[in-house]
């Protein structure tokens, strides 16, 4: 269990310090050797001398939401560091004049009379006086434990250091110290990784340094290969590492490579402390989605809340509750966190989860508004680590939106086999619980994991973080075809349309210019109540998302946006040829025959023309010198004869798309 800095040993040792030390005794006594009543003076000389000595100061926090610097107290002790309320500090100090004998109890009798333990009051304690608090750098992070701390690095982890080779300016926060030993006992296949790296590059795998003389990489590549030839004991549990591993199967029950790295560099991105501008972002797990995805198919139960807790026993960790953060609501206010959160962990967003209200946490300073105390901004590079889980896809568009997230898919193995063959995750697991951080702080409860356990957790999440370190940040990309369909689901709320559309603009031609109102009509004729409120559009958007995940560009020319060209002659005979002659727009007005009017009175419609990100040669054409300037906005000729593609036919019947039919 993690001790309170201001424990009874504490105490006793400064009541021997103020006997010894008169200048830090903001008190007077008489002739008589009775304490005299407090003053002005006093009052100020123990805020600026006897709470320093004691170990209490100011941490500047940031700015309020006036622009003003906050700041909050903190105790140090040593190179430890916790955040105290005054009621806490009022309590500890009166309990040191405990130990302090006759005068302490006039001392107390005097605090009595007086309210120096106020908010306003107490800024006056002077600021950390030149210490700093712990962050990661861009190249390394430390791990911290009872019995001493680890740096790890691109290179490797290091061996066990003394706290002694903290330096004396900084300053560590308690609730970050992992209240357990740790154990450097390397396994073999370790030893054989840390070989190669001597071989390839040169590398001691305890220090990180480069190794120049070629006689010492000969002496350490020997010892190293003299370790693993002697090495003895039983392979090492991989339960944890078990555990990733089946967040990352795909539907046929195998390994996707793909996703167990990116889960990967996910957890050494979170149990990395450091968050540069430009690498800022947050991670969503999410259900992984397949084929015939409806908007009732995920329902969670699949280990992804439980991989970011389990990361809160090693890392300070603040769980919200992700369904209180809709679009509908006022605020989004992060009460919980506190200046030593390292991760804060959304869990189980909704559906209408508002992901734009996650841009200001993840792009400037870091918001914070706590119950009783001064809201304040978090200072960016301070900004804890932000992960997301969720059953449902999260809706939104544009290069910022998914440049913000860092999806992780998680697999249903867990749930299917609860569902299915009633063998829950704990049997599955060799009947132990994964701990939670809300329990770590419980002395004697390990949940069933016995050293060997923690020490196989520590090891793989360090290796994590080496390989994001390595990797120099987070990989980009990460958007499965089936993820962005489940997306297009939500968004359009039918799974049935989604279909509908994908068919309909897989069977389109290439270059071939079509009206959009003509989409809308076959739509609105065969889903009429599920339109009834949807215009030409928002369908469009529909389009142009349903073109990213089947490859197809609509109105690539135009980068996506809605075509508008007048309704001439030659559009009329189209127009009319499907059926569109009756056809009314937003206002219930039939469109004018072109023949009937002016050239310039002309209506105009919305059109579109399609390219194939899989063919790029329908990406690129030949400028239209045409003199018609009114429709001089394509390049392919406006007469081109439309063939639809027939339906493949199974016995007399048209055959259901599928995803695998467009990804072939």
């Amino acid at each position: 269990m993690t001790s309170i800095l201001w424990d009874s040993e504490f105490l006793q040792d400064f009541a021997e310090e103020l006997q010894k030390d008169p200048t830090i005794q903001f008190w007077e006594t008489d002739v008589n050797g009775d304490v005299m009543d407090f003053k002005s003076n006093h009052f100020k000389k123990m805020l600026n001398k006897f709470f320093p000595a004691m170990g209490v100061r100011n941490l500047q926090l940031g700015t309020n939401d006036k622009g003003r610097p906050t700041s909050t107290l903190v105790f140090i002790r040593g190179n430890r560091c916790d955040e105290i309320d005054p009621p806490t500090l009022k309590q500890i100090t009166l309990k040191l004049f405990n130990e302090y004998g006759v005068i302490g109890t006039q001392i107390r009798n005097n605090f009595y009379k007086e309210n120096v333990f106020n908010k306003d009051e107490l800024g006056i304690i002077p600021d950390l006086d030149g210490k700093r608090m712990y962050r990661d750098t861009a190249l390394s992070a430390k791990r911290f434990f009872q019995n001493g701390f680890v740096e790890i690095t691109s290179n490797g982890v290091s061996k066990l250091k003394s706290y002694d080779e903290i330096p004396e300016d900084m300053l560590i926060w308690n609730s970050c110290v992992i209240p357990k030993d740790y154990e450097d006992t390397p396994t073999k296949e370790v030893l054989e990784q840390q070989l190669q790296s001597i071989q390839v590059n040169s590398i001691h795998p305890e220090t990180g340094e480069t190794i120049y003389s070629s006689n010492d990489r000969v002496k350490l590549f020997q010892e190293w290969k003299d370790k693993i030839e002697n090495f003895k004991g039983d392979n090492p549990p991989t339960h944890f590492k078990d555990f990733v591993r089946n967040l990352s199967l795909d539907e046929f029950g195998e390994v996707d490579e793909n996703s167990l790295n990116r889960l990967e560099y996910a957890i050494g991105y979170l149990c990395h402390i450091y968050n540069p501008q430009s690498q800022r972002k947050y991670v969503l797990l999410v259900d992984r989605f397949y084929d015939g995805y409806s908007r009732d198919t995920a329902n969670g139960g699949n280990g992804k809340s439980l991989l970011v807790n389990t990361l809160g026993t090693l890392m300070n960790l603040t769980i919200v509750n992700g369904k209180e953060i809709k679009k509908d609501a006022s605020s989004f206010k992060l009460a919980q966190v506190n200046n030593a959160t390292e991760i804060v962990h959304l869990d189980d967003a909704h559906s209408n989860f508002d992901a734009d209200r996650m841009n200001p946490l993840v792009t400037g300073n870091f918001h914070i508004e706590r119950k009783h105390k001064d809201p304040f901004s978090m200072p960016a590079q301070d900004a804890p680590k932000i992960a997301v889980t969720t059953n449902h896809p999260i809706l939104g568009k544009g290069h910022t939106f998914k440049r913000r997230q860092f999806i992780c898919e998680v697999s249903h193995y867990y749930r299917h086999q609860d569902e299915d063959y009633g063998i829950s995750l704990k049997q599955l697991h060799g009947f132990k619980d994964f701990p939670l951080p809300t329990q770590l702080h419980t002395e004697g409860t390990d949940f069933g994991w016995e050293k060997e356990d923690w020490n196989e957790f520590y090891r793989y999440v360090f290796e994590c973080i080496q390989k994001y370190l390595k990797n120099g940040g987070l990989p980009s990309g990460g958007e499965s075809e089936y993820y962005m369909r489940a997306k297009i689901v939500e968004e359009i709320g039918s799974d049935e349309i989604t279909t509908y559309l994908i068919d309909k603009l897989c069977s389109l031609e290439l270059g071939v210019e079509y009206f959009c109102d003509e989409i809308y009509k076959e739509l609105y004729e065969t889903f009429p109540l599920e339109m009834e409120d949807v215009s030409t559009m928002k369908m469009y958007g529909w389009m142009v998302e349903i073109g990213k995940l089947t490859k197809i560009v609509v109105n690539h020319k135009l980068h996506g946006k809605q075509d508008q060209q007048r309704l001439n002659e030659e559009r009329w005979e189209r127009w009319v040829s499907v059926g569109l002659q009756d056809w009314k727009n937003k206002e219930g007005r039939v469109r004018n025959n072109p023949k009937e009017v002016p050239s310039q009175q002309q209506d105009r419609v919305s059109v579109f023309k399609l390219s194939s990100l899989k063919d790029l040669t329908s990406m690129v054409s030949k400028p239209d010198f045409s003199s018609n300037k009114e429709d001089k906005v394509t390049t392919e000729p406006a007469n081109k004869v439309r063939r639809r593609p027939k339906k493949k036919m199974v016995n007399n019947e048209p055959q259901p798309s599928s995803l695998e039919t467009f990804f072939e």
